[in-house]
C-alpha cells in the first residue's frame, strides 16, 4: 500500500521510449505556354497546375489505459512495464492535399507614340482555383475543406517624359513614369486592390534615380487556413514570465479566420553603373514598409504575447505553462525602415575569342557554317547589406508597440538583427556551375527584468557552397536532355546561434542543437525538364512545356547531442 492520502499524479520514465515525428510531401507541377505576336504587340498565355500532398505522423505518447486500470484495481503503479507495453505508441496521422490551377494571359505593346518615345502598356488577366483538404483522424473538428477562386485583371503603363536620345527635354536626361492598378476578386474575401506607381530618372548615363510606392492586399495562403490541427506533447518551450524551460503541449494547424494582409512599400533609390562596358552596378535604396493584418506564428510565451493572445497559453493550478497554441494569427500592424546597398557584377573572363574565318571561294557554298566559339567562363557576384533603422510592431491596435530592434521579439528566438548581409558568388564553365551563397547577421537581444529571461543571441555566418552540372552536355543521350545534377552543402561552418542569459547561462530550450537540429547537411538533387513542341505550335511561335522536379535526398552531419 502506497502512503498517499489522496490521488497523486505519477510520472513514469520508460527507457528507450523515444517519440518520433515524420513528415513527407509530394509535389507535382505541370505548366504550358503559348506565345505569339501581332504587329508590335506580344502576347502569351500560361497555364499551370500544382498539387502538393503532405503526410505527417506524430507519436503522442505511450498508451496507459491498461496500466491505469491495473492501478485502479489495486495494482502496484511502480511495477515494471512489459517490453510489449513499452513499445506501443499513440500515433496520429494527418493528410493534406492542395491543388492549384492557374491561367494567366498577358499582352503588351505600344499604345501611343509620345515625343519622348512610345507609351508602353501591359494588360493582364488571370484566373486561379485552389482546393485544399486536411484531415486528422481521431480529433474533433480536425477536417477542413476549402476551395478558393480568384479572378483578377491589371493594367500597367510606362510613359516616357524626357529623352536625351530623342532630343526631348534633353537637359533632364532620361525620365519616365509608370503606374499599375490591379483588382482581384477572391472568394470569401471579396475585392482586393493592388497598385504601384513610380518614377525613373537618369540625369546622366551612369546614374539612375528611382522612386516608387507599392500597395497590395493579399489573402493568406490556402494552406494556412486548412492545415489539420496537430497536438504535440513534451515540446521544449521557454516561458519568459518565469525564466524557465518547460515541456508543453503545442497545437499547430490552420486558422480559417485569418484576414487578408495589407502592405505598403515606399522605395527611394539610386543606382550607379560606373563602367559602361561592364555589367557592374551599385544600388542604394531606402525602404519604408507598413504592414497591416500580417500573418505570423507566435514562437514564445512572452508577457506581451500572453497579454495580446491570452487564450493561446494555458497554465495549470501551480502556474506552470502546459499548453501553447501556435496556429497562425493576424498581427495588427508593423512599420519598418531600412537601408539596402547592393553591389552586383556579371562578366566573362578572358579574351574575346576571334570569330571563325569563313571558307573562301566556291567552297563556301558547300561548306557547313563554322562552329561557334567556345563560351568563356562567366562569373557573377552579388552582395546586399541591410541596415534596419526602425522596426516596431503592435500585436493589437490597443497595445503599445514592440521595438524589435531593441529587446522585443516576434519569434521568441531573438529580435530582428540591425544588420545582415547576403552574398552570392558563382562561376560557370561549360556544363559546370559552382558557387557560394552566404548570409551573415548581427547579434540580437530579448530584454527582460528577469535575469533568466534577459537573453543575448549571437550573430551567425551561414555559408552554402553549391554546384550543378548540365548532364546533356556530358552524356549525349535523349534521356539526358534538359537534365541537371545538383549538389549542396548547407551550413558549411556548422555555425549555430549561441544564447546566454544575464547570468551567462544557456537556457535548456536554447541549446544550439534545439535551435538548429540539422547543423551541417549535404543534399543531392536531380532536376529534369520535359518539353514537347507540336509542329503547328512551334511554327506559330509557341511551345508547350511541362516541368517536373525530382525528389532530393539529404544526410545530416555534425549534429550535437543534447545533454
Amino acid at each position: 500500500m502506497l502512503p498517499f492520502a489522496s490521488d497523486v499524479l505519477l510520472y513514469r520514465y520508460l527507457p528507450d521510449a523515444v517519440l518520433r515525428q515524420r513528415n513527407t510531401s509530394l509535389t507535382l507541377h505541370g505548366s504550358g505556354l503559348m506565345q505569339g505576336s501581332i504587329r508590335r504587340w506580344g502576347w502569351n498565355v500560361t497555364t499551370s497546375y500544382d498539387r502538393v500532398q503532405g503526410l505527417a505522423r506524430s507519436q503522442q505518447g505511450v498508451p496507459i489505459d491498461d496500466l491505469q486500470a491495473s492501478i485502479d484495481a489495486g495494482g502496484d503503479p511502480l511495477t515494471m512495464l512489459s517490453p510489449e507495453a513499452s513499445a506501443l505508441r499513440q500515433d496520429y496521422r494527418s493528410r493534406t492535399v492542395t491543388g492549384t490551377l492557374l491561367t494567366k494571359a498577358v499582352a503588351n505593346g505600344p499604345l501611343v507614340k509620345l515625343p519622348a518615345g512610345d507609351a508602353q502598356i501591359t494588360l493582364t488577366g488571370d484566373y486561379a482555383r485552389s482546393s485544399s483538404s486536411g484531415s486528422l483522424p481521431g480529433l474533433q473538428q480536425s477536417t477542413l475543406d476549402l476551395t478558393r477562386t480568384t479572378k483578377g485583371a491589371s493594367v500597367n503603363a510606362d510613359l516616357p517624359i524626357a529623352s536625351a536620345n530623342q532630343d526631348v527635354l534633353a537637359f533632364l536626361g532620361q525620365l519616365s513614369v509608370n503606374a499599375m492598378i490591379g483588382v482581384s476578386n477572391v472568394s470569401e474575401y471579396g475585392r482586393l486592390v493592388s497598385s504601384n506607381y513610380g518614377l525613373t530618372w537618369s540625369p546622366v548615363r551612369p546614374i539612375q534615380l528611382i522612386a516608387s510606392v507599392n500597395e497590395a492586399q493579399t489573402p493568406p495562403a490556402i494552406a494556412l487556413l486548412t492545415n489539420p490541427t496537430v497536438t504535440t506533447p513534451n515540446t521544449p518551450f521557454f516561458d519568459f514570465t518565469t525564466g524557465t524551460s518547460v515541456f508543453v503541449t503545442t497545437i499547430a494547424g490552420g486558422n480559417a479566420a485569418l484576414a487578408p494582409e495589407r502592405r505598403k512599400i515606399v522605395t527611394l533609390g539610386v543606382a550607379v553603373s560606373p563602367i559602361k562596358a561592364k555589367d557592374l552596378r551599385l544600388t542604394a535604396n531606402y525602404l519604408e514598409t507598413r504592414i497591416g493584418n500580417q500573418t505570423a506564428t507566435l514562437g514564445s510565451a512572452t508577457a506581451a504575447f500572453q497579454t495580446a493572445f491570452a487564450d493561446a497559453f494555458q497554465r495549470n493550478a501551480a502556474g506552470q505553462l502546459v499548453s501553447a497554441d501556435l496556429r497562425p494569427v493576424n498581427i495588427a500592424r508593423e512599420r519598418e525602415k531600412k537601408m539596402q546597398v547592393t553591389l552586383s557584377l556579371s562578366t566573362p573572363i578572358g579574351r574575346t575569342p576571334r570569330p571563325p574565318t569563313p571558307p573562301a571561294g566556291t567552297a563556301a557554298k558547300d561548306s557547313p557554317p563554322p562552329a561557334a566559339p567556345k563560351p568563356r567562363p562567366q562569373i557573377y557576384v552579388s552582395m546586399t547589406t541591410t541596415w534596419r533603422l526602425d522596426d516596431r510592431l503592435s500585436l493589437r491596435s490597443d497595445l503599445p508597440a514592440l521595438d524589435l530592434l531593441d529587446g522585443d521579439t516576434l519569434t521568441g528566438t531573438g529580435g530582428r538583427p540591425r544588420w545582415e548581409t547576403e552574398l552570392n558568388l558563382s562561376g560557370s564553365l561549360g556544363a559546370a556551375n559552382i558557387g557560394l551563397y552566404g548570409r551573415l547577421q548581427g547579434p540580437t537581444r530579448i530584454r527582460s527584468d528577469l535575469g533568466a529571461s534577459d537573453l543575448r543571441f549571437s550573430g551567425r555566418t551561414w555559408l552554402v557552397p553549391y554546384a550543378s552540372l548540365k548532364v546533356e552536355q556530358i552524356v549525349k543521350r535523349p534521356w539526358a536532355k534538359a537534365m541537371m545534377l545538383q549538389f549542396t552543402v548547407e551550413n558549411l561552418l556548422n555555425d549555430r546561434i549561441n544564447v546566454r542569459d544575464r547570468l551567462d547561462r544557456v537556457p535548456n530550450r536554447f541549446q544550439a542543437a534545439y535551435i538548429d537540429p540539422s547543423g551541417r547537411s549535404f543534399r543531392l538533387g536531380l532536376r529534369k525538364l520535359f518539353e514537347t513542341c507540336g509542329s503547328w505550335i512551334a511554327a506559330n511561335g509557341g511551345c508547350l512545356k511541362r516541368l517536373r522536379l525530382a525528389g532530393s535526398d539529404s544526410a545530416a552531419l555534425g549534429n550535437d547531442v543534447l545533454r
